[in-house]
């Protein structure tokens, strides 16, 4: 499945809510030009490169996607890449576990 992704160009990200780390894969490196040690480490890190006018939208789905069991995240943002332009991302996932409460884990 990698090599496929990485064969299309299409960047892919996981996040873990419960140590909130994010980890990207090659690919969305590569498509937004940051090195392996600059990926943003955190939700945080990574909330301060999409674009202001985006955030309290992306912001609302995130929370959704989190609280809920909604099968699917969408959203479509600007995020910053590392020459500083504004790239759009479409963005599509799901949280892959929920503890017994339902809520992610």
């Amino acid at each position: 499945m990698d090599l496929t992704l990485d064969a299309a160009g299409i960047g892919v990200w996981e996040y873990d809510h419960v140590t909130d780390r994010i980890a990207w894969s090659p690919a969305l490196c590569a498509l937004l030009g940051y090195g392996a040690a600059q990926v943003p480490p955190n939700l945080a890190a990574w909330l301060d490169l999409i674009h202001p006018d985006d955030l309290p939208g992306l912001q609302a789905r995130i929370a959704a996607a989190l609280a809920s069991d909604s099968p699917l995240y969408a959203a479509e943002y600007r995020l910053r890449a590392a020459d500083g332009r504004w790239i759009w991302i479409d963005a599509r996932g799901r949280v892959a576990q929920r503890d017994g409460r339902g809520g992610p884990c």
